[in-house]
């Protein structure tokens, strides 16, 4: 499975003034990629801040965050394969934010298994985020020495359906009519790593100069979801059930629709020796 690591330094303004109350308002420069490495099913992945008497497990790849506050844990993300799937476990006393590419928002959450899609782990520090990327691969299997795989797989069922289109089909091209459409209204849903609480982008395409018209483009894309299994009511109701369904589904890949960050201003240049520590193995 392909992991990245990713960090933004948290920036704090003056405040606002609310009634009587000022109250500080946390944005962040641009995300920046630490690292990149592949992870197998039979080592643990334990990522935090750095302590050199800390005890891992057996085959264990340390990966120290480049942070020594406190509110970051020595052990704030862990990543494993159970035998059935891929498993984020959680050191930090608040948990940790998780969220799947394309969706619009992060369950905090101290344990979570991983499904198909792109998954997010942010570790929120008083300085910093931290983005533990992962990117699960379907072939990933345990090897004869690693983990049993387990053969009850109620929990690991998808709540979405499977309702991809197929390539040609009058569902297909209608999606590839509205996409345009949907990568400029969704874009911050797509940018990879997520923001914390993506918003539709109320400036539409130059294409399309009133919202009802954009609403056409993509109307026949919302019927055909609904008649693919979504319920009517979720596709409806909330704009951004349509931007999950139709990622979740992988009818936009995340290969070919995935943006860059935008979040926060344009990243700084690296300056020499100021890359993260490097990843250890411990036994």
């Amino acid at each position: 499975m392909l992991v990245e690591i990713w960090w933004s330094e948290r920036l704090r303004t003056d405040g606002v003034y609310h009634d009587t109350r000022a109250i500080d308002l946390v944005t962040a420069e641009r995300p920046r990629k630490l690292d990149a490495f592949w992870l197998d099913v039979e080592t643990r992945l334990v990522v935090g801040r750095p302590d050199p008497e800390l005890t891992l497990p057996p085959k264990a790849l340390r990966w120290e965050l480049p942070t020594t506050e406190s509110a970051v844990s020595r052990r704030a993300v862990e990543v494993f394969h159970d035998g059935r799937s891929w498993v984020i476990d959680s050191g930090q006393q608040r948990g940790v934010a998780v969220q799947e590419w394309g969706s619009h928002g992060g369950d905090v959450v101290l344990e979570r298994r991983v499904g198909t899609m792109p998954t997010s782990v942010r570790i929120d520090g008083r300085a910093h985020f931290f983005w533990v990327l992962v990117h699960p691969d379907p072939d990933d299997e345990p090897t004869e020495s690693g983990p049993a795989r387990a053969t009850d797989d109620a929990d690991m069922t998808d709540p979405l359906p499977s309702g991809r289109f197929q390539t040609g089909s009058e569902e297909h091209r209608a999606l590839g009519e509205a996409a345009p459409a949907l990568r400029g209204y969704y874009g911050q849903f797509l940018e990879w790593p997520p923001r914390p609480r993506p918003q539709v982008d109320a400036t539409l395409p130059p294409e399309y100069d009133k919202k009802s018209s954009f609403e056409r483009v993509v109307r026949n894309v919302r019927v055909h979801a609904v008649r693919y299994g979504y319920a009517a009511e979720q596709v409806y109701a909330r704009e951004v059930e349509l931007i999950t369904w139709l990622t979740s589904t992988g009818n936009l890949s995340f290969e070919e629709f995935r943006l860059d960050s935008r979040l926060g201003s344009p990243p700084e240049q690296p300056t020499p020796g100021s890359g993260a520590q490097r990843p250890g193995v411990g036994r």
